[in-house]
């Protein structure tokens, strides 16, 4: 056995992607205001076939040291007890794995559908921009009418918090439990049985009832730790029929990770609480205005 070397059919489309790659971003402010697609869509192909390719050349360098690893007297050759059948598999995926071997060609294939799937997406999005509004209501109906059959599926064991609004807003005006009812009170919301955890992350981060705020809300909570159905439902589909908002929904998810956990707080048993001292652990002095605004 000859010591490692690099596959000449995987390094040499993995250099060559990488200096594309290099030439589009130093050419990036002049081709983003020339041809923007040109640059966009290449930029999206040739980043996922150098991932695909890359990847492959890592992986059969180390299919090649994981062969090698078997000769144990390094002369090069395996007999004896060297040859063994965890050597035997390594020799196989070495010589035999298709994906890897055939990645070179594949990964235009799959390149190609991909960015062809951007540039479809790009090419609906940039051209129905003004149907922004039609967009949005499709949001809002999918959330009321996926809210009972949520409850139905996924909370039928789950205690409900038997309050209303009128009893939150009965409680002391520095509470969190009154500033709940006010803000059921100014959107002229009821408290939703079972889903009253949804509110009450509106009322202790600030996040408003728009579409956009309800998606970033839900990428916030994914941020702080939370996973659920509903959750992984909304940020999915929020981002494919609404990515006009993107930069706002990773900024929440990056918030999310950065504040103190409360997706899972008991927040039936903090409407008593007061809800400036509750926000203070949740978020530092910065992040409470961040949110504020």
């Amino acid at each position: 056995m000859s010591n490692i070397s690099l596959s000449y059919h995987l390094i040499i489309p993995t250099i060559i992607s990488i200096l594309i790659l290099i030439t589009l971003l130093n050419n990036k402010k002049r081709l983003l205001k020339t041809r923007k697609r040109f640059w966009v869509n290449s930029f999206v192909f040739i980043t996922i076939y150098l991932l695909i390719v890359g990847t492959s050349t890592i992986l059969d360098i180390y299919a090649q040291y994981n062969v090698y690893s078997y000769d144990l007297n390094k002369d090069g050759f395996f007999n004896g007890n060297e040859i063994t059948l965890e050597q035997r598999e390594a020799v196989d995926y070495l010589i035999n794995d298709l994906s890897r071997n055939f990645s070179f060609i594949t990964g235009i294939v799959f390149s190609t559908i991909i960015t062809l799937f951007f540039f479809l997406i790009g090419k609906v999005f940039n051209q129905n921009r003004y149907y922004l509004k039609q967009r949005k209501q499709l949001i809002v109906w999918l959330f009321k009418n996926s809210q009972k059959g949520y409850v139905r599926l996924f909370k039928q064991n789950k205690k409900a918090w038997n309050i209303s609004k009128e009893e939150l807003l009965k409680l002391s005006n520095n509470t969190f439990g009154y500033h709940y009812g006010t803000f059921l009170e100014k959107h002229q919301f009821e408290v939703l049985s079972k889903l009253e955890r949804h509110d009450a992350y509106h009322v202790i981060t600030n996040y408003k009832t728009n579409e956009q705020d309800e998606i970033a809300l839900q990428y916030l909570c994914f941020g702080n730790g939370k996973q659920s159905v509903y959750l992984f439902c909304v940020i999915s589909i929020g981002i494919i029929i609404l990515p006009d908002y993107y930069n706002y929904y990773f900024k929440s998810y990056q918030l999310g990770k950065n504040v103190n956990t409360f997706y899972n707080l008991d927040f039936e048993n903090l409407l008593e609480t007061n809800i400036y001292d509750l926000q203070k652990i949740i978020f530092t002095q910065e992040q409470l205005l961040l949110i504020q605004n």
